[in-house]
């Protein structure tokens, strides 16, 4: 069975973004995070596996989320930059 790969690209700054509003959180909320919040918010920044782990401990969302996500949304724009 061949698995079926999305053709939209979704960064995970979307679920960032999601998950601060569901708290009443700002990107300044997360300043002690050793990476730019804000460039992860607009997708100049990927999130390593470093800011994973920082994110779950402050959101409690699971740094394999966060790293899945990166992932899989780097290699969709790959594939679509390749026409696959």
């Amino acid at each position: 069975m061949t698995e079926s790969k999305s053709d939209l690209p979704i960064p995970p700054g979307e679920l960032l973004q999601e998950v601060l509003a569901e708290r009443g959180w700002s990107s300044d909320d997360l300043a002690d995070c050793s990476g730019d919040i804000h460039a992860i918010l607009t997708d100049q920044q990927p999130i390593t596996p470093d800011i994973a782990k920082q994110l779950e401990d402050w959101l409690g969302v699971p740094a394999h989320i966060w790293l899945g996500m990166e992932n899989e949304y780097r290699e969709t724009l790959e594939r679509l930059k390749g026409g696959a």
